[in-house]
């Protein structure tokens, strides 16, 4: 069976009981790895010199979820940093511990038949991950996000919920229903390379692409604002003077933000 994922998002609890209730919620970067081991509570009952009864039941979990970057509001959501402006912001020692909801769409093949799985768990508290950096040396290294953090088990004894669908975008759909988080948001902005400024000629390529799975780019270089009848992006494209690349990424109808480069020839 092949297996991947994508689409970690995370909101915040708002109540638990009688069912769970949550806030605006947030994408957690690109998904890139995940661990989450149940906790149980079991326990057996003896007679007659012999086991009669044994009970097992979820008590909780510990998740460790790898993604490619946070969202700047996660700190102030999910760790319960401060916030003092859009580039300052601040952890205290008794920062108040962030309970909310977690989930992420998985992506399964079995016997050349392919189904997209979202798993939700109700109720999850994550600690801030811890820094890591070094000089730059002969090889390119990537810092990302480790979260570590714990699933527990809500009132009514709800833990973890699984729904399998057909398409992708059926999987999307509800797993942004769940954390409250609008269409635009779930299609990323595509990613166009060189970066700006980077000195490149007519033979220079330019590169777009995007992590949103199975979605479309459109793109246009003459600075009008992209839309879904411009020109589809399939390969990387060239410059022959001076332009402003601008992008989107579509899937299913959704439109996610528009991206821009500008380049000099």
């Amino acid at each position: 069976m092949q297996t991947q994922a994508c689409c970690a998002v995370w909101a915040p609890l708002l109540t638990e009981a009688p069912v769970p209730v949550y806030g605006q919620g947030i994408i957690l970067g690109e998904f890139m790895n995940l661990t989450h081991n149940f906790t149980y509570a079991e326990g057996s009952l003896y007679g007659d010199n012999r086991q009669t009864e044994y009970e097992k039941e979820v008590t909780g979990g510990d998740i460790t979820l790898g993604v490619t970057w946070l969202p700047y509001r996660a700190g102030e959501m999910m760790f319960g940093e401060v916030i003092l402006s859009a580039n300052e912001k601040y952890t205290t020692s008794d920062a108040p511990t962030k309970y909310g909801g977690f989930g992420y769409v998985k992506k399964m093949k079995h016997d050349q038949k392919t189904q997209y799985v979202v798993e939700w768990t109700y109720k999850t508290a994550f600690a801030k991950p811890n820094d890591t950096a070094q000089t730059k040396a002969g090889n390119i290294q990537f810092n990302t996000p480790s979260l570590s953090g714990k699933s527990m088990v809500l009132p009514n004894g709800w833990h973890t919920h699984t729904w399998e669908f057909d398409t992708l975008a059926e999987a999307i759909n509800k797993v942004k229903t769940l954390a409250n988080i609008s269409d635009e948001a779930f299609v990323g902005q595509p990613y166009i390379f060189p970066d700006n400024g980077a000195a490149i000629t007519s033979t220079t390529p330019i590169t777009i692409v995007s992590n949103t799975p199975d979605a479309q780019i459109q793109y246009t270089i003459d600075g009008s604002e992209p839309t879904e009848s411009s020109p589809k992006y399939e390969n990387p494209i060239t410059l022959s003077e001076t332009a402003t690349v601008k992008a989107i990424a579509v899937l299913d109808g959704v439109v996610s933000a528009v991206s821009q480069k500008e380049y000099k020839i």
